[in-house]
C-alpha cells in the first residue's frame, strides 16, 4: 500500500477574506496549503520549496503575481498557476495567457479557484485552460441572468421539498 503525498499549494493574496476561502477550500481537496500575505515572504517559501500550484493576486505591493510567478516558475518551470485580481482589465487577461496561467477577476467562488486548479493540472499539450466560470462571471457583473435559470432555481427547490417531503400533493 502506497501513501500519496498531497500536492503543496502556495496563496498570496494580501486579502485576509480571500486567502482564508481559498485555502479551506483547497485544504478540504486534501491539498496541503502554505499561505501568505506578500511577495517577498512568498519568494523566501519558493526558494526554500517549490510549490506544484501557486494561486496568487495581481496586487502584492511593490510587485505584483506575474512577478511572482516569474520567479517561482524558473525554479519550477511545471508549476501550475492561477492569478486573481479585483479588476478584470483585459492586460491581466493577456498577461496571464502569455504565462501560461489562468486569470480570474473578482467575483469569484473558492469553489471557481478549485475547478481553475483541477483544470490546470489535468490539463493536455500545451493548450490554453479558459476558466469555466468567465460567462457566468460577466453575466454576474453585468447583471444578465442566464436563460431559464429562474426555472432551474425553481425546479432545484421543487425536487429539494420533495425529497424533505414539504410539499402536500396536489
Amino acid at each position: 500500500m502506497s501513501t500519496s503525498v498531497p500536492l503543496s499549494v502556495l496563496v498570496v493574496d494580501p486579502n485576509v477574506s480571500n486567502r482564508s476561502r481559498i485555502v479551506a477550500t483547497l485544504a478540504s481537496a486534501g491539498f496541503q496549503i502554505i499561505a501568505t500575505d506578500s511577495f517577498e515572504a512568498a519568494k523566501q517559501r519558493i526558494v526554500t520549496s517549490p510549490p506544484a500550484v501557486l494561486i496568487t493576486a495581481v496586487k502584492l505591493g511593490e510587485y505584483n503575481g506575474f512577478h511572482l510567478l516569474l520567479r517561482a516558475r524558473s525554479a519550477a518551470p511545471t508549476m501550475v498557476a492561477v492569478v486573481t485580481s479585483d479588476d478584470d482589465a483585459a492586460v491581466f487577461q493577456r498577461e496571464a495567457r502569455q504565462v501560461g496561467a489562468t486569470f480570474m477577476a473578482d467575483p469569484f467562488t473558492a469553489q471557481d479557484v478549485l475547478a481553475a486548479v483541477f483544470r490546470m493540472l489535468f490539463r493536455t499539450g500545451d493548450a490554453p485552460v479558459s476558466a469555466p466560470f468567465e460567462r457566468r462571471l460577466r453575466e454576474r457583473r453585468h447583471g444578465e441572468a442566464p436563460i431559464g435559470a429562474d426555472r432551474r432555481a425553481g425546479d432545484r427547490r421543487r425536487a429539494l421539498d420533495e425529497l424533505v417531503n414539504v410539499v402536500s400533493p396536489a
